[in-house]
Formats: structure tokens, sequence, C-alpha cells
């Protein structure tokens, strides 16, 4: 399978391309992101794209044949702009110049990242955290809008971690993460939102 990843120079997006290079039902990866990644892999092709907001058609170009896309763009104090805004614009462009191209009977998945705390907080000094929880009620949204074409998983991990806390409460591993990702993007899940413990059993099992 072909798959988007976005924030592969990132916490998160750079274990998820990780995954995804060594996962043998991944293909192809086009790794669009805002500066050069790291790998010398051949299965990825790094598109440096500065204006998450629009795609023009040599851009969308590289994207077709695409069937999912792991959105892991930003961090948690990056703001409206690129939680929000970038995000939607993304989808927008999924559904109406890449979900066109699939084969009939294939659908398009969009994997999230959100956060484990959206369900619990408003707000942490300026990050709108409600605006987040909204967004991740539009993303599945989608998907129940067009059942027939559309998957949408929504990633809510805690602590993700590089190794294993003294007190092993509410974490991720890096590698788990990516594995949960990836699987997602490849075989669906039964339900829209992935929390963190669900995620961790997840990606565990992907590894194994």
């Amino acid at each position: 399978m072909k798959i988007i990843v976005t924030g592969a120079t990132g916490t998160i997006g750079s274990a998820v391309l990780q995954q995804a290079i060594e996962n043998p039902a991944v293909t192809s990866i086009i790794a669009l992101t805002r500066r050069p990644v790291d790998t010398s892999s051949t299965k990825v092709k790094n598109i440096i794209h500065t204006d998450f907001l629009q795609y023009d058609d040599a851009v969308v170009s590289e994207l077709k044949g695409a069937q999912a896309c792991i959105w892991a763009l930003g961090s948690p104090t990056s703001g409206k702009v690129v939680h929000i805004d970038y995000t939607l614009a993304a989808i927008d462009m999924c559904q109406t110049r890449l979900v066109p191209e699939l084969k009939k009977g294939q659908k398009f998945r969009f994997v999230y990242t959100s956060g484990g705390a959206v369900p619990y907080l408003e707000t942490v000094g300026s990050f709108l955290f409600g605006a987040i929880k909204a967004l991740d009620r539009d993303i599945c949204a989608v998907a129940d809008k067009n059942p027939q074409s559309w998957e949408s998983v929504v990633v809510r991990p805690w602590f993700v971690r590089d190794d294993a806390p003294t007190l092993p409460m509410g974490y991720i591993l890096r590698p788990e993460l990516g594995a949960a990702m990836v699987d997602a993007a490849l075989n669906g899940c039964p339900t829209q939102i992935l929390p963190n413990a669900e995620a961790k059993a997840k990606g565990q099992a992907a590894l194994k």
C-alpha cells in the first residue's frame, strides 16, 4: 500500500516513518514535510511542502495512488493553524483529489494524531483542547458521512517515550505508537477513537 506521512521529522512522525519503512505491507511512502527527512530507504519519497493550507497539482500528482494518510504534524503548542486549519485542508484535499482516484471498493484511511488529554481538558495555557476535541469529532464525522469511501482513526496517546518510565502508567513507546498508527492505516480499526491503552496494545501486537 502507498501511504502519506506528515510530521516525519518530529517525535511521533519519525516513529511512524520508521515503522512504515519496516512494514512489508507498505510499498511506497510519501513523506510530506517542511524540512528534509533523514532516511536512505528506497520506499520513501520526500516532498518538501511549506504551505499545508493548499496543495498544487504537482504535489497532488505525487500523492495520487495513496490509500491512507497518517497525520502527525505539529506539537502540542503549535496552535490553531497547524492543528485545525492544516488538518481540515488536508482532509479536503484527500477527499476531493485522492479518493476519486481509488479503485472501486477501496477506502481511504485518515489516521490522525490527537492527544490523551483531549476528552478531559478544555484549555492548557493558550492551547485550545476544546477546539481539538471538536476537530476529533469532525474527523470522525467525515467517515460517518462517507462510509463507502473513507475511514477515520483518531489516535489519543498520553506520554510518548523512548523508554519505559519507573512508574509505567499512561505512557506509550514511540515504536509502539508508530506501529499502531501504521497498522491502523493498513488495516483500519474497529472503532474510530484509539485511546492510549488500545494503541499500545495494537502497537505491541504489530511489533511481534
